[in-house]
């Protein structure tokens, strides 16, 4: 668990992004890793903390005509509560949203000033996952994606292939941009079952999709030494 604190004139910011949660206290905003057992405390997941540091820092920094400006942009930009309710996110949740997801992308990715000008809607691409080869994910895209936009793949390691994946589980491997000439992108992990999913994200906002989720997937060991050992 990490803590640290907003700017003066900054508000209070929640929710999730990445494998990190944000919660307001009375003490700070606390940054907590998604509960996941066995999760361990990646470079990734302290990479996400380290943007949405570094947007939420931006953020104080804008004058109160450009607050107000997100905060009216923020009005129609809506999360669901655990109890099930829809709500309006703050303007600070929106842009450290927005930011954080254009550094997960670039990590050298000028941070926005302005406002998206249009409603992302994702691409056309549809996605397939398949596991033919031994430690190896394999993602395989319809066609290739539209300018200025790239892929989001994820996966959720799972006990059993008839375990449901939990929908806030999903953890980013890697963005991918899929081109004519490559529409296939593999991902090693350890053995084991694996859901997959993916999203789209629009480069210079950071705005993205929803997750479309893929079938379970059981990823075996390699061959070693003339011996093939069992899957997990």
């Amino acid at each position: 668990m990490a803590l640290f604190k907003l700017g003066a004139f900054a508000q209070s910011i929640s929710g999730k992004a990445g494998n990190s949660v944000f919660r307001s206290t009375r003490s700070g905003t606390v940054i907590t890793d998604h509960v996941i057992p066995t999760n361990p405390d990646t470079a990734a997941q302290q990479d996400v903390r380290g943007y949405f540091r570094k947007a939420t820092t931006k953020f104080a920094t804008f004058s109160a005509s450009a607050k107000k400006s997100w905060t009216n942009y923020a009005k129609n930009q809506f999360m669901t509560t655990k109890a099930g309710k829809r709500r309006s996110k703050t303007a600070i949740n929106v842009y450290a949203g927005l930011g954080s997801k254009m550094l997960q992308v670039n990590p050298n990715a000028t941070l926005p000033t302005e406002i998206p000008s249009s409603v992302f809607e994702g691409d056309s691409v549809t996605l397939m996952v398949e596991a033919e080869n031994p430690g190896t994910i394999t993602f395989t895209a319809s066609g290739p994606n539209a300018s200025g936009v790239t892929t989001e793949l994820l996966l959720q390691p799972l006990v059993s292939p008839t375990r449901k994946p939990i929908k806030g589980a999903y953890r980013t491997e890697t963005f991918h941009t899929f081109t004519s000439g490559s529409l296939t992108k593999n991902v090693s992990v350890p053995p084991g079952y694996y859901a997959a999913a993916y999203r789209f994200v629009r480069t210079a906002t950071g705005q993205d999709t929803p997750l479309t989720q893929l079938p379970v997937t059981t990823v075996s060991f390699s061959v070693q030494s003339g011996k093939t050992k069992k899957a997990a």
